[in-house]
């Protein structure tokens, strides 16, 4: 995987399920593979895909885990595995925060606090997090009203920590959050058609149909001068025929 230098890369795996398929190619592409229980109830699978990270990884990783699942969490921290270095935390901030950041450090490792608003950042940050997750509505689970790059904003000039950004980001994108000040970003729905998602290939066509749709709506005039579109108008200039009067 191609890094800036000094942007981190967290690839996520899809909630749901218990699978470490993404995370663990995460981890050989040279980024922090998180697994994905925020959603879980099969706290058996969490532990062995945990176990499956820990071996096939080959590097450190992180889990994510909701910040009220109190049985889910304390089986994970007391799970011995070295290369399990960052644990964070999801879902609404409550008055248990502080308490799990403390356990998470008293185990050795990191706390990351993934929030949607300043106010949860600051009291995140007030726990004494390790690094926030600033996560806009463009991601899936529990997010804000404001985007992943506006919320980024708001975020860099109040907080002294680490703070990466969650929700649409892509190779353009990564690049104005690395300028921006961000520590890295989270890949999680852009990865939805790798190799090694855990999604049926059923949903996998859904998925590739719906991109497929997606960049032809944003895709320049230009571009549609050649081949089966020639001689249509582009998506642009037909909305834009609609709004003239008749």
């Amino acid at each position: 995987m191609d890094q800036m230098p000094g942007l981190g890369f967290i690839v996520l795996t899809p909630a749901g399920a218990p699978d470490p398929r993404l995370a663990i190619a995460g981890c050989r592409a040279g980024a922090l593979g998180v697994l994905n229980l925020e959603f879980s109830d099969d706290q058996a699978g969490a532990l062995e895909a945990l176990a499956t990270l820990a071996a096939a990884g080959n590097r450190e990783f992180g889990v994510l885990l909701d910040t009220e699942a109190e049985e889910l969490f304390a089986a994970v921290i007391q799970q011995e595995l070295p290369a399990l270095r960052v644990v964070i935390l999801a879902g609404p901030i409550s008055g248990v925060l502080g308490d799990r950041v403390a356990a998470i450090h008293r185990s050795g490792r990191q706390a990351y606090i993934s929030v949607t608003t300043l106010d949860d950042a600051l009291a995140s940050q007030e726990a004494r997090a390790d690094a926030v997750i600033a996560k806009g509505h463009e991601a899936g689970g529990w997010v804000g009203e404001e985007t992943s790059f506006v919320l980024l904003q708001r975020l860099l000039p109040r907080l002294t920590v680490p703070v990466w950004a969650h929700g649409g980001v892509g190779i353009h994108t990564a690049a104005a959050c690395y300028v921006a000040g961000a520590a890295g970003v989270v890949l999680d729905n852009q990865l939805l058609l790798a190799r090694e998602t855990p999604l049926p290939e059923a949903a996998k066509a859904r998925v590739a149909r719906w991109m497929a749709v997606r960049q032809l709506a944003s895709a320049p005039c230009s571009a549609l001068r050649s081949g089966p579109t020639r001689g249509r108008a582009c998506p642009s200039q037909r909305k834009s025929a609609a709004l003239k009067p008749r």
